[in-house]
């Protein structure tokens, strides 16, 4: 029986954005974050955004509320590398598309 939205939002992962000790570059915290945001579930972070630098603050500030639907895909399996997602609100529609290849 499916629960999602019923029991929980989604199993979200902690957003580490601080510098010290994080093994991973700003891009790649935006990224973490990316996800995260189009999850539009909870947003669980564990670094006091007080010790973050301003661009990791950013990063926070930007995902912060969340999302109040989560992204869907509009051309999942259509095509072989880039995926675009797509959310709507009532103020704004944000289209994201990911291309994981080093080539645009």
């Amino acid at each position: 029986m499916p629960m999602s939205g019923r029991l929980w939002r989604n199993d979200p992962d902690c957003l580490i954005l601080r510098e010290a000790g994080a093994d991973f570059s700003l891009a790649q915290a935006q990224a973490l974050a990316t996800v995260a945001a189009l999850s539009a579930g909870a947003i669980i972070f564990s670094d006091p955004p007080a010790a973050l630098p301003p661009a990791r603050l950013a990063v926070l500030q930007r995902v912060l509320p969340p999302l109040p639907r989560a992204a869907v895909a509009l051309d999942l399996l259509k095509v072989r590398v880039r995926v675009r997602v797509r959310v709507r609100t009532l103020t704004l529609t944000l289209t994201l598309t990911l291309n994981p290849n080093p080539n645009p």
